[in-house]
């Protein structure tokens, strides 16, 4: 009795020393957002239809969104992993829709009608939710060029076929590594018999997160330099006019 007393002892030290670790393991995972409060992205969102069947037809929801001006998302919290968004549509006949929503970058859980957030500074094969069951891993990080300036994105690329309907699907989604924000986004889908293609993009147009200077400040002193030097020469050779004859005797 008393060795099987000491054997349940022992395994239950066991268990309880393999669940410490997993917990452990758990929360070096944890991942935190790149974003803080206070801050916006702005981005333009379009839809493109095509298709060889004459019966067929554009989709209400797809001319819905090329009627947007702009959709804007606002950071308008942070706590842990938990980041709240304010999500604002400008159409163009002057209607704003807005909601709030919640995206959690460790387990990838959300709601709200956006969802393109990941933690910062993750690197090419990093799973971008641990504490999720969707296993997205990261599949390349590269060098983007925007009107901002070059920025390293982190690249995430999904195929996918619906095996009821037939419908494949493939999302190109790019990130800002720092933040952890969608810059760029191509979804497209296309029908079983390949008649109709479906792509929606997602491109930044504007964010306060980074900005870089149209004028390099570095360059300010030289310029100011050549500047005064110009100013200087110009000064001089219109006073030494002025001193000569204008007809020799």
């Amino acid at each position: 009795m008393t060795r099987k007393i000491k054997r349940i002892a022992t395994a239950a030290l066991l268990v309880v020393f393999l669940s410490s670790i997993m917990v452990a393991s758990a929360r070096a995972l944890v991942l935190m957002p790149g974003v803080v409060i206070g801050d916006y992205f702005v981005y333009d969102v379009s839809a493109f239809w095509s298709s060889t069947d004459e019966y067929a037809s554009i989709p209400s929801d797809l001319v819905e969104i090329n009627q947007t001006e702009a959709v804007e998302i606002r950071i308008h919290n942070v706590t842990g992993a938990n980041v709240t968004t304010f999500i604002a549509a400008y159409y163009r006949n002057g209607t704003t829709p807005a909601e709030y929503g919640l995206v959690d970058v460790d387990t990838g859980a959300y709601y709200g009608s956006f969802a393109a957030i990941i933690a910062g500074n993750l690197n090419a094969h990093d799973v971008i939710h641990p504490l999720g069951a969707d296993a997205i891993t990261i599949n390349e990080t590269v060098i983007k060029a925007y009107e901002s300036g070059n920025r390293e994105t982190n690249r995430i690329v999904i195929e996918s076929t619906n095996a009821t309907t037939g419908v494949t699907g493939r999302v190109d989604r790019y990130f800002d590594k720092l933040s952890g924000m969608l810059v760029e986004s191509y979804e497209t889908t296309t029908s079983a018999d390949s008649k109709t293609t479906t792509t929606i993009t997602w491109k930044l147009r504007e964010t306060n997160q980074w900005v870089v200077p149209e004028f390099p400040s570095v360059l300010i002193l030289p310029v100011l330099m050549a500047i005064t030097m110009i100013a200087a020469i110009a000064y001089k050779k219109k006073h030494e006019g002025i001193a000569k004859p204008l007809i020799s005797s």
